[in-house]
Formats: structure tokens, sequence, C-alpha cells
């Protein structure tokens, strides 16, 4: 086939990355064609499940296929990245931008991660975002800055929390009534009841959309407490606590528990 027509049949349809490196197999001017053609690129669907193989060190298994074998064999064996996934990542590829991401966190190359979760962030997905905000805050991979931090997680819970949710109301509610709350969002969850707002992004997370809610909560509140990169602001800390204690996070309970004990708050 010829570059010209394959460039014209790859723009047609959705491929998935086990596709794509397949096709780049076919011979050398297939791969330089797919390779180079950023429209492709950008649309190929990465998909991995980041719960089983970028977990612990089990060996490959035969239910394991296409992503979720490459990324075990490029995390334990340290392999190169297939040129297909890793070209679609520098395209701006979201779900090859995450993909790729995990491996580098798992790799432990932190720095080459951010830069990847920085991609992924700008376009919105609210994981990279929270890892984002969070890597400022706490100095790992990029230098510590609140500014940052509070930028990034604001986008991350932005993004998450759902339309229907008056998160500026939570500051007003009695800690008794938002862990009765919490119990019947865990019934609302089961039914469909969006407290978060699910994001279609063509690819899996490695955190539940609720736990990455609650995490970006904590630290927000932390700051607003702290007085960093913002003034300080006790209400607005409990109102984040208080999100993040609506999402299952144990030490936001103790956090709000202790404000109220030591009269910091109220």
């Amino acid at each position: 086939m010829q570059s010209e027509l394959l460039g014209n049949v790859l723009r047609q349809m959705q491929w998935t990355s086990r596709e794509a490196i397949a096709l780049t197999g076919v011979c050398h001017s297939w791969r330089r064609v797919i390779t180079s053609d950023q429209h492709f690129l950008k649309g190929v669907a990465v998909n991995v499940n980041p719960k089983a193989p970028l977990r612990g060190n089990q060996p490959l298994c035969e239910c394991c296929r296409g992503m979720s074998v490459m990324v075990q064999q490029a995390r334990h064996r340290q392999l190169p990245l297939p040129r297909v996934v890793d070209k679609a990542a520098h395209a701006g590829n979201l779900s090859a931008c995450v993909c790729v991401a995990q491996i580098q966190d798992a790799r432990g190359d932190t720095a080459a991660a951010l830069k990847l979760w920085g991609k992924a962030g700008k376009l919105g997905h609210p994981e990279a975002q929270f890892r984002l905000g969070r890597a400022c805050y706490e100095g790992v991979g990029v230098a510590a800055d609140a500014q940052d931090a509070l930028l990034w997680l604001g986008r991350a819970t932005k993004t998450l929390l759902a339309e229907d949710i008056n998160v500026e109301s939570i500051s007003n509610v009695s800690t008794a009534s938002l862990l009765a709350r919490r119990t019947q969002l865990h019934l609302d969850r089961r039914q469909g009841f969006p407290y978060t707002r699910r994001v279609n992004f063509q690819t899996e997370s490695s955190m539940p959309e609720e736990q990455v809610l609650a995490k970006a909560a904590l630290l927000l509140g932390f700051l607003h407490l702290d007085g960093e990169a913002t003034k300080f602001d006790a209400a607005e800390a409990l109102k984040w606590f208080k999100v993040a204690l609506l999402n299952d996070c144990a030490e936001a309970e103790r956090i709000i528990g202790t404000l109220f004990n030591t009269g910091q708050y109220g």
C-alpha cells in the first residue's frame, strides 16, 4: 500500500494501540508513515488497566493482552516503549500521556512522568492535575511551589465535582451530618448518583475519581489552613477537609476533629 493511501486509511478509522503496534511491524515505510502522522498519533486509543499491570511483580499471564503486556514488559524488564506509543504521547495524545506517565512513575523516573502528567493535566485529566498539584506541594520531582499547587489542585477538584453539588454550603454542615451523608453517598454511587463528575477520557486512571478528589481536597485544605499561596482561611480549609471527608478520607476526619477540639475553628 502506498504511503499516501495508508495515511488516508489511518485517518478514517479509530485504532487501538495494539493495532497500531501491529501495523508498525509490517514494513519500514508503514512504520515511518504511522509514527509521523500527527492526526493518527493524536487519535489512537492507548488503553491500559493500571490495576493489574502496574502493581507487584507478577509474571506475564495469558489473560494479559495488548497494552497490559507492553506495560508489564516495559516496567519489569525496562524494555523501551513501542515507538508509536512514545510518539503518540509526545504528540499530545491524552491516553498515551497517561499510560506512559504511569509507566515512568512505576520505573521511578519522576521527572519524565511529571512532564507527561503536565501534558495530560493541560488537557484536563483530573488525576494528572492532582499529581502535578501534589508534586508542587511536596516538592517531589519539581521545586516546591505553593502557588502552582493551589492552581493544579483547584483544577482537579473543579474537574471532578459534579455540577449539582454546592460545595460552598458544605462548611455549614456538621461533621455528624457529613458522616451520615457519606454513608448515603455510598448508596447513591451504587445507584449512579454523580457526586463526582464522570469524565470520559478514553483512558483509565490508576485511582478512582473519588480518591483523586479526596486527596486533592485534603491538600487544598492544608494550603488554606497554612496560608500558603493564599491568605489563612480556616473556613475555606474546613470546607475542603469536609469535601475530602465525604470522599472517605480518614485523615480529613481526624483533622476536622483536631480543629474543633483545639479551638482552632469554632
